[in-house]
């Protein structure tokens, strides 16, 4: 299976060029080294990675190539997802966390607090402690200066060392979210993240980056691995690994709920 690559951005068009175009561009695309790249556009064709009116798909399958023209407004788009206008953050992976917040349907609130594992260097914590109440960074490494904020604390160990911190800083509450994006492989990461689950409540959201490294892995895989692994610590029917937009080819993003009976 092929896919189209536009250089500069998905293709604009108008509903009445939308049928000439198609039968124009038929049979000028090329794969060499397995990308579908259409060969050249009409001179009336027009690219705009922002204000595009119309979505180009093309698919080669098996010697059959298939495509189709559609509307933009059903398009997904990161930018039709944020509340208030793009900021610098520290980190570009903040989008990551943008993102599978709104594929579980759950938004932060400033009475909320968060676990953040691997926090360093903190672009996760930054995006956080705008929206939330408290913000616990873990992580051995330094964080920039820029959190250096009243709601951020920042745990300079390793997960299993920080449970004292962690209780001390809830004083008796739970964590409604728990997230990691370690730079680590995915078991590596479960295995840093068990620690910290009694310290989520009941119904909180666990949202952790899978990192894998060289052609050929397969990323489905360490899914049920890492459902064995929380074992009854999250709901089993909950958890997904899901492939984000703001994902690289090489990641994926595991969620989950903690599970109902955390006592």
């Amino acid at each position: 299976m092929f896919w189209l690559s536009l250089t500069g951005g998905r293709a604009r068009t108008t509903k009445q060029q939308s049928r000439p175009l198609l039968s124009v561009i038929e049979g000028r695309f090329s794969h060499p080294d397995g990308v579908l790249r259409l060969a050249h556009l009409p001179e009336t064709f027009k690219l705009d990675p922002k204000a595009f009116q119309y979505v180009l798909n093309v698919i080669a399958n098996e010697g059959t190539l298939l495509w189709n023209l559609h509307e933009a407004d059903g398009t997904y788009r990161r930018t039709a997802l944020l509340t208030e206008p793009p900021q610098k953050y520290v980190s570009s992976a903040v989008h990551k966390l943008e993102e599978a917040l709104h594929v579980v349907g759950r938004h932060v609130g400033s009475n909320q607090r968060v676990i953040d594992l691997g926090a360093a260097p903190g672009g996760w914590s930054f995006y956080l402690a705008k929206h939330v109440g408290m913000v616990i960074a873990v992580d051995p490494a330094d964080l920039g200066p820029e959190l250096s904020l009243p709601n951020v604390h920042h745990l300079q160990c390793k997960s299993e060392l920080a449970g004292d911190a962690i209780r001390t800083l809830l004083k008796g509450e739970k964590a409604d979210l728990l997230v990691a994006d370690m730079n680590q492989h995915p078991d590596t990461t479960v295995r840093a993240m068990k620690p910290l689950l009694p310290f989520v409540k009941a119904g909180g959201i666990i949202i952790m980056t899978m990192k894998f490294y060289g052609l050929g892995r397969d990323r489905s895989a360490p899914e049920s691995r890492i459902l064995e692994a929380f074992g009854c610590s999250v709901e089993p029917e909950s958890g997904k690994a899901v492939w984000l937009m703001a994902n690289t080819v090489s990641e994926r993003t595991f969620i989950a709920v903690r599970s109902q009976t955390v006592i």
